[in-house]
C-alpha cells in the first residue's frame, strides 16, 4: 500500500510540474487565460473615416478609422456601449495587444490585406479582440 502512495504522489507531483512549466509558454497562457475573437473588415480607399459596430458578449463596441493603408490604420478609435472611448492616433500589424478600458479589452490589427482591382483598391483589416476569463 505504501508503494501505491508513493507512485499515486510521484505522478501527482509530475502533473503539477508540468503544469507550472507550460504556463511560461506565452501561446499556453493565452489559451488558458483569454477569451479571444476576431474580426474582418473591408475599407475602401479614399472612404475616409469609416465605422463598424462589434457586439461580442456584453460589449458593444464601435471600431471606428479615418484612414487605411498597406502598413497603418490612422485615426483609430473604439467607443464602449457609447459611453467610454479610447483613441489611437495608429495601429500597425502586430502580435502585440493594446490594452483598452483599463485593461479590460485588448485590440490588435492582425493583418491588412490590399487587394487592387479596376475600380480601386479594397483593404481587409483582422481586428482581433481580447478579453480575460477570469
Amino acid at each position: 500500500m505504501n508503494e501505491l502512495l508513493q507512485k499515486a504522489l510521484i505522478s501527482i507531483a509530475t502533473s503539477i510540474t508540468l503544469a507550472s512549466l507550460s504556463l511560461l509558454f506565452e501561446s499556453v497562457r493565452n489559451a488558458l487565460l483569454y477569451f479571444r475573437v476576431q474580426y474582418d473588415f473591408e475599407y475602401e480607399k479614399d472612404w475616409g473615416h469609416c465605422e463598424w459596430d462589434i457586439n461580442w458578449e456584453d460589449y458593444r463596441l464601435t471600431f471606428s478609422a479615418d484612414e487605411v493603408s498597406n502598413d497603418r490604420v490612422d485615426g483609430v478609435s473604439f467607443r464602449r456601449n457609447k459611453k467610454q472611448t479610447e483613441k489611437l492616433d495608429a495601429m500597425f500589424p502586430s502580435d502585440r495587444f493594446q490594452p483598452l478600458f483599463d485593461k479590460e479589452i485588448y485590440a490588435k490589427i492582425n493583418s491588412i490585406i490590399r487587394r487592387s482591382h479596376q475600380r480601386g483598391t479594397l483593404y481587409t483589416l483582422r481586428l482581433v479582440l481580447r478579453r480575460r476569463r477570469f
